[in-house]
């Protein structure tokens, strides 16, 4: 992104973070009187302090009221003047939003709150806008109380349900927890938390489970994915297991922010003097193969000491004392099939899984994935379970439900035509 002061650069850090954190406005009132005349005030509060807590008591903000003069409503950092602002027969308060409507608030005892996040702004029981979007089985809330309904309700069930697993090494695979020294890919330039992490993250299996299965601390096991939909297999990874009571009977963990790897340890970049290395304190080097149909990695070399240290010199004389090799992670992600959920739409993580001991030819990292029968799986939970939209239908998806990035409210229509 460009300075916004100076757009002929890129935005700097105290820049970007000066501008979203002044949307807090009592931490702005705060840091605008302690570094008064600073060019960055409220990027110097939270670089100085750290922390800062703008609002306590936070439990019920569905009762909040919302402040209201002569001529606004204000909700939700917006201002809506009073004349726009209609009210339903149920006492919710609905503004124009472009081509649809939407509700801001409630109106409760003559008094307006907020209300919660609803259409209706009050706790729904019955949801009449999912009955509109093809789900009206699910419009209240239900369960499956028997094998039956369990089966009906297949949108629901988990895929990693319990009674998929038939044998003593089938497991669900819980992938979507984080150990906390790891932040996605930036941790891994960052040599105080590699040293500490690794990149590792083992499969985390029950002490009795481990015991059942003879599995000890630092064996190298295979955890083959299966989908319970299809029955089909994608793949499987090689990783390290460690017995713990920090999981749960008949529940693997691994952790979806390590087992990096790389294909180069650093890259030629015009403009240069020096080669760049490429996340050389917590990445591996690998070997890949990809047809298009079906992919291997294998690890090939450990992170090692770096004896002559070019960026920031002097800084980094501590390199030349990494112990670590980087070689205990597994890439799982590579190896799961896409798992769309028929109502949500999102991603479900979670796997049934296959573990056995590795064989003496395979070693921790090892990666082999399927992609045919990734997309046999993907094409199945989108085609066997989804409800899809018709003709007479014109958007997407419901625009009410919230996302961290909204696109334009024309990205949310579109128009089928018969064939």
């Amino acid at each position: 992104w460009a300075s916004k002061k100076d757009p002929s650069r890129c935005v700097t850090v105290p820049e970007y973070f000066d501008v979203a954190l002044s949307l807090l406005p009592k931490l702005k009132a705060a840091a605008d009187k302690l570094y008064k005349g600073e060019e960055y005030p409220v990027y110097s509060y939270m670089r100085d302090h750290g922390a800062w807590t703008e609002k306590t008591d936070v439990y019920k903000p569905q009762e909040e009221e919302l402040e209201v003069d002569e001529n606004y409503v204000y909700a939700h950092g917006h201002k809506y003047p009073k004349n726009e602002v209609e009210k339903d027969q149920f006492g919710a308060l609905w503004v124009q939003d472009g081509k649809f409507m939407k509700s801001i608030g409630i109106i409760e005892d003559e008094k307006v709150l907020g209300g919660f996040h609803t259409l209706s702004r009050k706790l729904e029981f019955f949801s009449e806008w999912l009955t509109e979007w093809k789900w009206p089985e699910y419009a209240i809330p239900i369960y499956p109380r028997n094998e039956v309904e369990s089966e009906k309700m297949i949108h629901l069930v988990t895929q990693v349900h319990h009674k998929h697993m038939k044998a003593s090494n089938e497991f669900a695979l819980n992938t979507i927890y984080r150990l906390p020294y790891n932040i996605h890919t930036r941790s891994v330039n960052s040599k105080h938390l590699m040293e500490i992490s690794q990149n590792h993250n083992p499969i985390w299996i029950y002490t009795k489970d481990a015991e059942k299965l003879g599995i000890k601390r630092g064996d190298a096991v295979k955890v083959q994915i299966e989908d319970t939909l299809t029955g089909i297999q994608s793949g499987h990874f090689i990783a390290m297991a460690v017995p713990t009571e920090a999981t749960r009977p008949g529940v693997l963990a691994c952790s979806h922010h390590a087992g990096r790897w790389k294909l180069k340890n650093a890259v030629d970049i015009p403009g240069f003097d020096h080669k760049l290395g490429i996340m050389g304190l917590g990445a591996p080097l690998f070997e890949m193969t990809n047809d298009g149909k079906v992919a291997t990695m294998k690890p090939k070399e450990g992170i090692h000491p770096y004896k002559n240290v070019w960026q920031f010199k002097k800084y980094n004389r501590d390199l030349a004392y990494i112990w670590w090799d980087g070689l205990s992670g597994a890439w799982q992600n590579a190896v799961a099939p896409c798992h769309p959920d028929p109502v949500a739409g999102n991603h479900g993580w979670h796997q049934k899984v296959i573990l056995s001991k590795a064989s003496a030819d395979e070693t921790i990292g090892d990666i082999y994935v399927n992609y045919e029968n990734n997309y046999k799986v993907y094409k199945a939970w989108r085609d066997d379970l989804s409800r899809p939209l018709n003709a007479s239908d014109k958007l997407r998806r419901p625009y009410h439900i919230k996302r961290p990035v909204k696109p334009s409210q024309k990205a949310y229509e579109f128009n089928i035509k018969d064939v």
